[in-house]
């Protein structure tokens, strides 16, 4: 699901309808429930990244749920990406 999202909020209409139907959501609790798991991880990641690309309320919808959720991220799904600001801290400034 994850994978699917990331690919599918690369525009910024998907952007909109996905986080409308709760989009954001779903992505921080697959991530939420497979903690383990690098590639739900990093998928996910990808994912919130696209979502928040230039939509300041998609950003503040990642990182407001992503605070509330509290998730442990394993060391391995760390990235040196700038997007992964977005998805591993939720109140870090982004590029």
């Amino acid at each position: 699901m994850c994978a699917v999202l990331m690919n599918l909020a690369r525009t910024d209409a998907n952007q909109q309808q996905i986080a409308g139907e709760g989009g954001i959501g779903a992505v921080v609790a697959a991530m939420a429930g497979h903690a383990q798991s690098a590639a739900v991880q990093e998928q996910g990641c990808g994912a919130l990244r696209n979502l928040a690309a230039n939509n300041a309320d998609n950003k503040n919808a990642v990182r407001t749920l992503r605070a509330a959720s509290h998730p442990t991220y394993p060391p391995h799904a760390r990235s040196t990406s700038p997007g992964w600001r977005v998805c591993a801290a939720p109140n870090a400034q982004s590029p």
